[in-house]
């Protein structure tokens, strides 16, 4: 950006308009390599002036440069102050060295070696000290309110997205250049140590000796805890710190795909624009670090920049050595203080230009009400696509629909995944922002929100209130600040982008969470929004008739694309080979960019890589095909976009084997919703989430919330083509079968949110992989049965288990799957009661496990449990009582007196007696029973409410205090019932049952009619007209109206509750039996 000459030798020290200070030698030292000319005659300095200086010139300006005595606020204050005395013309101090990072900033993932802009500085050692210790005082902050207006205009600029990139690629350009410099003088020591050299450990995991050692370390156990000071100055291979604690890191990961042979590619640094804090020590705790950033909003730590805020107009530039934690070690401050010199000298070199740029149009804290109130914002959070070619036609389709309304309007963007539409959107943010103004010429503020998912749409919001004027932020919820905010005419014109609005429910909203995201939307004349979306129905939902197809890219715009997007034109090839590849492709813009950075990345020519697609086997291309023909939601799709896939699967197996077993493993289970728990995890923690990291860059994963991911439906196809031809010892069927069958142990209450995610799973390979032969397969059908049973699915549970069973009849019949099996299907048919069919087995398993397992085995146990519940249904209570004391005093024995077990046998043992007629030994049973639930489990908890309903039919039967025991514990569980989601409870149908009866039987007939009116109306409505519990709440109804000498009218069921209870919100669900 320089001019290219040097300004006129300086004669006195007002000549000098800039000064550059460094804390540390290595700092000093790197500036000076980057000096273009020093003046070496001595200008002098005032009296009383202790201060040594260095001058030349950098670019269009003479320098003075200070290596100060030490490091400290203290140290700067006082040489900043003598400087001020010899040095009176400075107009710039730039403060120019080392500090540490926080790991992630507003552009993203902050590395060792990245530069941060402080455009605010933060005290955090500033405030008072009490007997109870420090506390930190709420100290103002020091901004860019102290920078003249032309430094306000060089760092706006700077921080547009063409000033950014430009200013990037100067700072690299000049870090090379410092390093042939130092080369030449015999100096390596500012050579880029490697991605590989950076660590970023888990904040929880300390710096110490992990080996056991005569020392104070093995007694660290908290962060209070102390460690030796030979552990301090160690490096992290000499204290044994464990690399599985590393975090595993997008750009890492794409740096190391650069080195060796792209040295300078991989050392470009990113720039982060920020708020440091500031201190007189050196922080090396990630717990302070992470703690310190979330309040304090900042994202680096360093220690001069407090003390000389007041003094000059100021810029801070740092870059990160370490990530101010326990684990910070010297090894990158020369590299660091390399790239902090080399974007020293990219700022100067813009620095004259500053008068000419636009003025700057984010709002400074010391902007007037009037300027707020103009304030125009611009959050893109993607960069321009210099490689943007086409699509004009779609471009004018938008504008005309979007810009040239006198009202508020709203345009959809369709299309299938790959076509392109977030680059179109963002084509037209940027023309918005760069080209096009209102009637009195101001720019218009554009606004991008990404739909993935709340959490994204949250994150935007933020990012956008965060440049509203405060004068206007009135609401403590960003999303309503954006939305107040932008429906107002003081904000201007503006277009928002609703980017990857794919999720229906995610937009409009259901029965749940009704509303949607679509509620925080602002609407304003003055304002229009894109929606981006794969879902036609969004499409016409949010624009109506506002809808543009976007389809793939005709052959010149595709040809286009494909030459820009190439690094080598020399990998290009004849025009031919070009064209058959474009044509292969679809000219889809997604399978354009993914062939371009395979032939990039690979350096292949155009017919290498049409080769290897079309080397992928015939019969592979077909089975793709015919997933395309057989799916309604695929008619659109191409080919030629899974093909391109295909050859990136091969690469992955190639490159990294563990992320090809996920691959692999992931093409036999659902695509969407896919847990990080279920996936195999391989030889070790770092290998996995590396081979993650790896799907995750190729795009073949997405991250749909946190620990779950998504894959995109034509990837999963083409990966399923892929692994057809692929078994191999790593992962087929059979081992993912028995991988599936080791992590999913069925249902368990306490889990049920992690084992209802991983159902629709083993559904899927259950389905495509099942084997008789592998034993794998019959364990997880059985523990998907049980899962049915748990969800009420007991129709589908006797139906798939029967067929399992059916085919165990050809194994031994003391077979322990077998017994299994035999064993779930008894307990299907027991909960959708065909009772002697499930006592026609379990006394038949029963026999074998006694015999095979033993009288007290736990398996034996559950059998009888289960058996005498059946026979207890059956009306055979001796029975039932006699297996069931057996069944709790084994398990009292076994298991112990407060095991859940035990609790759930004496729940049933009560239930028998209670059925027996054996009243008191039922209350004093269920009352323990209560009682213990109430204590472990609390008061919502499903098996509590079962054993009061129980208890409370216990007291039913009882007298008359404890008939009012009844109606205290059932009235409360159907008030609790209607302050929940669903009327078509079972539980709380017989709930509301049971209360009808006692009133009836207390001689309020009336109520009871009402209420069971309500309850057989559910009844048919959910069930069939066999059920047991519709025939038997038709039949008590019945009974009732005759014991009235005329029908009630009949009510509505929320009139009927309001009548009785109150008014009605809803119903609980409880499945659940509770024994």
């Amino acid at each position: 950006m320089s001019n290219g000459t040097s300004p006129a030798q300086p004669t006195r020290r007002s000549d000098f308009k800039v000064a550059i200070i460094c804390a540390l030698q290595v700092e000093y030292d790197a500036v000076c390599l980057l000096v273009d000319e020093f003046w070496d005659e001595d200008f002098g300095r005032a009296e009383g002036d202790q201060n040594f200086y260095t001058a030349g010139c950098v670019g269009n300006h003479n320098v003075v440069i200070i290596l100060l005595e030490s490091m400290g606020k203290i140290s700067a204050a006082k040489a900043v102050a003598n400087m001020r005395v010899s040095f009176t013309a400075i107009q710039l101090l730039l403060l120019v060295g080392i500090c540490g990072g926080v790991p992630s900033g507003p552009r993203g993932e902050i590395l060792l070696g990245d530069v941060i802009i402080g455009d605010e500085v933060k005290l955090y050692d500033y405030g008072k000290r009490y007997p109870d210790g420090f506390r930190r005082s709420e100290d103002p902050g020091y901004n860019a309110g102290n920078f003249s207006r032309s430094v306000r205009g060089l760092l706006g600029v700077i921080q547009t997205d063409r000033g950014m990139r430009s200013f990037e690629d100067r700072i690299s350009h000049h870090l090379q250049h410092l390093q042939e410099m130092a080369n030449s003088q015999n100096v390596a020591k500012y050579v880029y140590p490697g991605s590989a050299e950076d660590r970023l450990f888990a904040s929880e995991y300390r710096h110490k000796h992990h080996q056991r050692a005569p020392c104070i370390c093995r007694r660290c156990l908290t962060d209070s805890d102390p460690i030796c000071e030979e552990a301090i100055k160690a490096s992290c291979l000499e204290t044994n710190c464990d690399t599985s604690y590393i975090i595993p890191r997008e750009r890492i990961a794409a740096k190391q795909m650069l080195e060796p042979e792209r040295v300078n590619e991989a050392q470009r640094p990113t720039v982060h624009f920020g708020r440091l804090a500031s201190a007189d020590m050196v922080l090396k705790s990630a717990k302070d670090r992470d703690a310190l950033s979330q309040e304090l909003q900042v994202i680096g730590f360093e220690m001069e920049a407090a003390g000389f805020y007041n003094e000059l107009p100021y810029v801070v530039i740092k870059s990160v050595c370490d990530y101010a934690d326990s684990h910070k070690s010297k090894a990158w401050q020369p590299f660091a203080a390399a790239t902090a010199a080399s974007a020293c000298k990219s700022l100067l070199e813009r620095h004259h230009r500053t008068d000419s740029f636009p003025k700057e149009i984010s709002i400074d804290d010391g902007a007037s009400k009037e300027d707020h109130a103009h304030a125009t914002i611009c959050v893109i959070s993607l960069l321009k696509n210099e490689r943007f070619v086409g699509r004009q036609d779609v471009l004018e389709k938008l504008k005309e629909m979007l810009f040239y309304k006198q009202s508020f309007s709203r345009a959809a963007l369709v299309g299938l995944g790959g076509m392109g539409k977030t680059q179109v959107a963002l084509q037209l943010a940027y023309l918005m922002k760069d080209v096009l103004r209102d009637e009195g010429g101001r720019e218009f503020s554009v606004l991008w929100i990404p739909a993935l998912s709340v959490a994204t749409f949250e994150q935007a919001c933020a990012d956008i209130a965060r440049r509203i004027p405060q004068l206007n932020k009135t609401e403590k919820d960003d999303k309503l600040i954006v939305k107040d905010y932008f429906s107002t005419k003081e904000a201007g014109r503006w277009l928002l982008v609703l980017d990857n609005a794919d999720d229906h429910d995610l937009i409009f909203g259901h029965s749940s969470a009704p509303g949607g995201l679509l509620q925080y939307l602002p609407q304003s004349d003055l304002g229009c929004i894109l929606a981006t979306t794969r879902d036609r129905g969004v499409a016409v939902g949010f624009a109506e008739t506002n809808v543009v197809m976007l389809s793939e890219m005709g052959m010149d715009e595709a040809e286009t694309f494909f030459r820009r997007s190439l690094i080598n034109n020399d990998f290009v090839g004849v025009d031919e080979d070009v064209k058959s590849l474009l044509e292969f492709l679809e000219r889809i813009p997604l399978a354009i960019a993914q062939a371009v950075a395979y032939i990039n990345v690979n350096q292949v020519t155009t017919r290498e890589f049409l080769n290897l697609l079309q080397g992928v086997p015939y019969d592979q291309i077909s089975i793709l095909s015919r997933h395309f023909r057989d799916s309604t939601r695929y008619q659109e799709s191409q080919n030629a976009i899974a093909l391109t896939w295909l050859a990136s699967f091969e690469k992955i197996t190639q490159t990294d084997p563990t992320a090809a077993k996920l691959l692999a493993f992931i093409s036999y289970i659902e695509p969407k919703g896919i847990p990080r728990s279920l996936l195999p995890e391989g030889e070790s923690r770092e290998e996995f989430l590396h081979a993650i990291g790896t799907l995750l860059g190729y795009g073949f994963l997405t991250l749909q919330r946190e620990d779950f991911y998504d894959m995109h439906r034509l990837v999963h196809i083409a990966a399923t083509v892929w692994v057809r031809g692929r078994f191999t010892n790593t992962m087929n069927p059979n081992l993912a079968l028995e991988h599936v069958a080791s992590v999913f142990l069925g249902p368990q209450y306490n889990r049920r949110e992690k084992w209802i995610s991983y159902l629709p799973h083993i559904l899927k390979i259950l389905q495509d992989n099942f084997s008789f032969e592998n034993d794998s397969s019959l364990i997880l059908a059985c523990r998907v049965g049980q899962c049915m049973i748990v969800e009420g699915m007991t129709r589908m549970a006797v139906s798939m288990l029967e067929n399992l069973v059916d085919y165990m009849e050809m194994r031994d019949d003391k077979d322990l799957i077998r017994q299994a099996s035999q064993h779930e299907l008894a307990r299907a048919y027991y909960f959708d009661r065909q009772h002697e069919k499930a006592k026609s087995i379990l006394e038949g398993v029963v026999a074998v496990r006694e015999q095979v397992l033993g009288g007290e085995h736990q398996e034996t146990i559950r059998s009888q449990d289960v058996l005498a519940k059946v026979y207890r249904e059956l009306g055979k209570y001796k029975e039932a009582i006699s297996i069931l004391e057996c069944v709790v005093a084994v398990r009292r024995r076994t298991l112990g007196e407060d095991h859940q077990e035990t609790i759930g046998s004496q729940h049933a043992l009560a239930k028998a007696y209670r059925q027996d007629g054996r009243l008191n030994e039922a209350r004093s049973m269920l009352e323990h029973v209560v009682a213990f639930r109430e204590r472990i489990f609390g008061e919502d908890h499903p098996f509590l409410l079962v054993s009061q309903f129980e208890l409370a039919k216990v007291y039913k039967q009882g007298d008359q205090m404890d008939n009012t025991k009844a109606f205290s514990i059932l009235e409360r569980l159907v008030v609790r019932g209607m302050k929940t989601n669903s009327m078509e409870d079972s539980f709380y149908l017989s709930s509301l049952h049971e209360l009808a009866s006692l009133y009836y039987a207390n001689g309020e007939t009336d109520k009871a009619v009402l209420l069971l009116e309500y309850v057989v109306a559910m009844h048919r409505r959910i069930f069939p007209e066999d059920d047991y519990r519709r025939v038997r709440s038709e039949k008590n109804l019945a009974q009732m109206y005759r014991s009235l000498e005329t029908r009630a009218q009949h009510l509505l069921p929320q009139c009927v509750l309001r009548e009785v209870v109150g008014d009605p919100v809803t119903a609980p669900t409880v499945t659940d039996k509770g024994d």
